[in-house]
């Protein structure tokens, strides 16, 4: 999941927004974004926040 947090940065997503260049390249956002939506919501909440115990 740490992976997957890491799409989130800032810096990430404006380089995907810069790298557009045709309605091609939008699709395929739209589709990754709406996967990673979908991964997101396999882990709980508690997974999502901070690290436990173990860590």
């Amino acid at each position: 999941q740490d992976l997957y947090k890491s799409f989130l940065s800032p810096k990430f997503m404006l380089r995907k927004i810069t790298e557009i260049r045709n309605l091609d390249d939008i699709k395929f956002l739209f589709m990754a974004g709406w996967r990673f939506l979908g991964h997101m919501m396999d882990f709980s909440p508690k997974q999502l926040g901070q690290h436990g115990e173990n860590d």
